[in-house]
């Protein structure tokens, strides 16, 4: 599990003044959101200037392709939440009681909706745990094995939140389907500051819990592979993408914890308007062209190639997939994902789930990638 943060620095697309009267208030923090009138603004900070954003509601006939494309996938990830009760998960909640009450139920809420869409993935009665806890917590953490052999991941943000500081934050808490406790289970949760609230958290917020819960999705069908081991990270890469690893857990995240295609449309602008302009990953600013898209997604695909830097593998793994559901289904989708218990690359994954190479998938979302970055910043 990678702890992802995302600074939400910058703005997107620059709406017209014409649009319904923004919220007058100070923003508290970059990534601060408030409801208007019924529609979700983000406030969000560029060159020390603070703009509250949002996104009306468009007619479908008014989309651009780039919306479009993106519509067609919310729509199907969401068409896959079943209206029924689930038959294969059995969920088990560690819910702390210095848990914010109103982000409890929200996220437990969460937690059953994305239920709703996993389960097709998983055996009848498999257990998957669910943590939800905080940084007064830290006993119970050091006391699960399962959550304190991820500490090193979160610990500084213990430290920020006895401070009270950092309190914007939702963090990922456990992220796997393991034997790890002598049984095979799914493990997912996220921690956050108990002084914090469902009001007082960042836009990316909404997605952290189906986020993490998603990983147990992809685990299950390599866990057996993970029991064995691997050389190195590059060996888990080439099976297991980044892109394919975060951004598709991204991409389907976010149509879960979003709940309007208009908010769906603000979160991925957000999203990519923080990652351009100045301190930005130098690549994510020469994206006018196809072979510069190529050229960063070969760029991240192993760990090693980019030590320190991990968050192009959210932002353009979640366009990639998300282009690839909006044109293939979410069936062959969910083949990429079935098809990873038989232990074959990635490149093998492809062809076998949908006839392409992994040069031709690129090559095909390219154009999906250049046109989300072509969203202007805030002058």
């Amino acid at each position: 599990m990678k702890i992802l943060i995302y600074a939400l620095g910058l703005a997107l697309v620059y709406l017209a003044p014409a649009e319904a009267a923004a919220p007058t208030s100070q923003c508290r923090f970059s990534g601060d959101t408030q409801v208007k009138s019924g529609t979700k603004y983000a406030c969000l900070f560029y060159k020390g200037k603070s703009t509250w954003i949002n996104v009306p509601k468009v007619k479908t006939s008014k989309l651009n392709q780039y919306e479009r494309t993106k519509l067609k996938a919310y729509t199907e990830i969401r068409k896959q939440i079943s209206t029924s009760e689930p038959k294969n998960i059995r969920l088990q909640f560690f819910v702390s009681d210095n848990f914010p009450k109103d982000l409890r139920t929200k996220y437990v809420a969460q937690i059953n909706l994305s239920t709703r869409l996993y389960d097709q993935f998983f055996a009848p009665e498999t257990p998957i745990n669910v943590y939800l806890q905080t940084e007064k917590d830290e006993e119970f953490i050091d006391s699960t094995p399962i959550l304190s052999r991820q500490k090193q991941d979160y610990a500084n943000f213990l430290e920020y939140w006895r401070m009270n500081q950092g309190t914007s934050h939702v963090l990922g808490l456990v992220a796997n389907f393991t034997e790890y406790t002598g049984k095979p289970e799914g493990h997912t949760g996220v921690i956050l500051s108990s002084k914090t609230n469902a009001k007082s958290v960042q836009i990316y917020s909404e997605q952290v819990v189906p986020h993490e819960y998603f990983h147990v999705v992809q685990d299950y069908f390599k866990y057996k592979r993970d029991q064995v081991g691997y050389a190195d990270d590059d060996e888990i890469d080439a099976i297991y993408p980044p892109i394919f690893r975060e951004g598709s857990a991204n991409t389907i995240s976010t149509a879960l914890g979003m709940g309007s295609f208009e908010t769906y449309l603000l979160f991925y602008r957000v999203l990519v308007a923080q990652n351009k302009g100045d301190g930005a990953w130098p690549p994510f600013n020469t994206l006018t062209k196809k072979e510069n898209v190529i050229a960063a997604l070969k760029s991240i695909e192993l760990r090693s190639n980019n030590p320190t830097i991990n968050m192009p593998q959210f932002v353009l793994g979640s366009l990639v997939f998300e282009w690839l559901i909006a044109e293939y289904g979410f069936d062959a989708f969910k083949k990429l994902i079935y098809n990873q218990s038989l232990n074959i690359n990635f490149e093998e994954n492809l062809k076998l789930s949908l006839g392409i190479t992994k040069d031709r998938l690129y090559d095909l979302s390219s154009e999906h990638i250049i046109q989300a970055f072509k969203f202007p910043l805030p002058r």
